[in-house]
């Protein structure tokens, strides 16, 4: 049994992988995603690999609140109305403020303290001067000092408290905050940016979808949001690009590596073969089993891809042990000398003592919630093969929390399966930047998918590096270059805000005094053409989904469907019928508990499950959906416009 503990324990590090060994199948292999990746095995820093502590200079430009955020923001039962304090900072020291509508950088945080993005992000800080920009960084609930229900212990006490812990609750919250602030310094006008990175840069894109208008645009910097639902096939990603770097790295390093781990489980098998494994490669304690110590070296080979990222370039760090090596010829010699070269002189390695982190605990509930992001190994890499299987995930995460995870809800809610179809029928004003040397950019948009949905990327970047503290003396052109691409087109974002402000005032106008026969005009995200001779008017762009006309079709022109799509026309309605959950209405109306599910954000939400299961049924996932309602259900119509499937 201790033993068995002791590899559960193994298998939570921060930064690596939540996985076994078996062929057959693993219930977690799931690298964490974050944009500093500071932290290993037990909360111990790799060598030099630890962020620099905020200055106390920068420190002082920064003021902390706190404020008192709703626990459930999509159901009236009783504990849906219970608060918690959420933090976040304020930096006002560059903001050319309310008065001519200066913008604001929200920063959305991730699965950690948002301390350790103040000390290493600095994409904002960067460019706040030249943008005349407020930042703002706020922090991910269940992280930090943004703790529900008082404290930690009682947070993951068990599913029902933990249960509030997923990534729609968390961009409800962002959203929450933002219309606060914006309400608190009168600055209602100023545009959003939201940015992120890794699981943040995600959270950033999938605000801008389903708040546009909180936020005018979104960089999302290594967002592997294709690596949902076998979007991406298991074994086609990381660890295919974790082998890349290191055979571009070295082909003898990479022949080192592949040809270690048959000669590791060779050892083992022997009598006293781990004990001779403990001493070769000094663990601090007795290996109980093979698979210990390569699931600890394959941690080590993916996190140095991952942030493989200059100066120190770990990959080519680890390379340079393994064939530098001098303690001896033997390949797990040589192995062990890439990993002294990488983690520095230690007293032991592999199963350091140690206590779980935060984030080791929160990154596990997520993988086993909505944040199912399926990861193989195939037999074409410098691994072990090593399959990834849904059931096996599925039954560990229902012992450890005794509930399923929900593996396909990122799309529905999302964007659907085909994201990048979403993206262009929906979406605008969204960065998604990645390094081709991170293994995540395998999931990641790597192509423009409109005019204003764009791809930027770089050939030797790493996890997050474009958002991350510059460095101006060992930083790269082509990473300046990156980032100055990447401002320009923010600042492009910004200037099309103001004239499409000064447009919608001037067209207000004409509406008013009968120049244009028009009931209502919706600004469905931030453009549309509304045709006038002497007015410099916005250009449409196909997002106009919202728009309420009047008696003359030609008064507003330029809208066009695709004549190829399918279209499929559903009635939505609110009558009930036998749509009955807790097998009837009378149980179903019982009190708040059960009544409290009943929503509009819930039923909207049913929609867009029953649409993507049946699309998939009819193999009809290229089929464009118009959704039909009359009154209340003309809302609910109206709202599924924000569910992009």
């Amino acid at each position: 049994m201790n033993s068995f503990i002791s590899l559960l324990l193994f298998l939570l590090p921060i930064i690596s992988l939540f996985i076994t060994t078996s062929v057959s199948g693993s219930p977690l292999k799931i690298p964490r995603l974050s944009p500093t990746g500071g932290t290993f095995v037990h909360g111990n820093y790799f060598a030099n690999d630890q962020p620099k502590a905020l200055s106390a200079l920068d420190q002082n430009d920064f003021e902390t609140f706190y404020y008192t955020q709703t626990l459930d923001h999509f159901n009236f039962r009783p504990d849906s109305f219970t608060t918690f304090q959420q933090r976040y900072l304020i930096n006002s020291k560059y903001w050319g403020g309310s008065n001519v509508s200066a913008p604001i950088l929200a920063y959305l945080g991730a699965e950690e303290s948002i301390d350790t993005d103040l000390a290493s992000i600095s994409f904002l800080s960067e460019n706040a001067n030249q943008f005349q920009a407020l930042q703002i960084f706020i922090e991910h609930r269940y992280y930090g000092k943004s703790i529900p229900f008082g404290s930690r212990a009682e947070a993951f006490k068990n599913s029902s408290t933990i249960g509030y812990f997923n990534s729609a609750q968390a961009i409800a919250d962002y959203a929450e905050i933002l219309i606060h602030v914006k309400k608190q310094l009168h600055a209602e006008d100023s545009p959003v940016i939201v940015i992120g990175g890794s699981y943040g840069g995600m959270l950033a894109s999938w605000f801008r979808l389903k708040y546009p208008h909180v936020a005018v645009g979104a960089l999302a910097s290594s967002a592997p949001i294709l690596y949902f639902d076998n979007i991406i096939p298991p074994e086609k990603g990381y660890y295919s690009i974790v082998t890349k770097d290191f055979q571009e790295a070295s082909e003898t390093c990479y022949q080192t590596i592949k040809k270690s781990w048959s000669e590791i489980d060779e050892i083992a098998s022997k009598h006293g073969g781990l004990s001779i494994l403990s001493k070769k490669f000094h663990t601090c304690s007795l290996l109980n089993n093979s698979s210990e110590l390569k699931n600890y070296l394959q941690s080590v080979y993916a996190q140095a891809a991952q942030y493989d990222r200059p100066p120190r370039y770990p990959v080519t760090v680890v390379c340079g042990g393994i064939d530098g090596a001098s303690s001896g010829n033997d390949t797990l010699s040589k192995i062990f000398a890439g990993l002294v070269a990488y983690r520095g002189n230690r007293s032991c390695y592999v199963n350091q003592p140690g206590n779980l982190s935060e984030t080791d605990i929160g990154w596990r509930w997520q993988t086993c919630s909505d944040m199912v992001i399926p990861i193989s190994i195939s037999n074409d890499t410098m691994f072990q093969p090593d399959l990834y299987d849904l059931e096996v995930h599925i039954k560990s995460c229902k012992a450890k929390y005794g509930v399923p995870p929900r593996p396909r809800w990122a799309t529905t809610y999302f964007g659907g399966h085909d994201i990048k179809l979403a993206l262009h029928r929906f979406a605008s004003n969204i960065i998604f930047s990645n390094g081709l040397r991170d293994p995540y950019s395998s999931g990641g948009v790597l192509e423009d998918i409109s005019r204003t949905v764009v791809a930027v990327h770089t050939k030797n970047g790493s996890h997050c590096l474009d958002i991350l503290r510059a460095n101006h003396t060992t930083d790269p052109g082509w990473l300046v270059e990156q980032r100055k691409t990447e401002v320009h087109i923010i600042k492009g974002w910004l200037v099309k805000v103001k004239h499409i402000e000064i447009d919608y005032h001037v067209v207000r106008k004409r509406v008013t005094r009968g120049d244009l026969n028009v009931q209502h005009v919706s600004f469905a995200e931030q453009f549309v053409d509304i045709p006038a001779k002497d007015l410099s008017a916005p250009l449409f762009n196909q997002r106009c989904a919202n728009l309420m006309l009047g008696s003359s079709k030609h008064e507003i022109e330029g809208i066009s469907i695709s004549r190829n799509a399918l279209l499929a026309i559903v009635f939505l309605n609110d009558n009930g019928g036998k749509s009955i959950p807790f097998g009837s209405r009378e149980e179903t109306f019982k009190n708040a508990r059960t009544l409290g599910y009943f929503t509009s954000a819930q039923a909207i939400a049913d929609y867009g499950a029953i649409f993507m299961h049946v699309k998939k049924q009819l193999r009809a996932e290229d089929s464009a959906v118009i959704v039909v309602g009359g009154s209340y259900g003309g809302s609910d119509g109206l709202s599924l416009q924000i569910l992009p499937c």
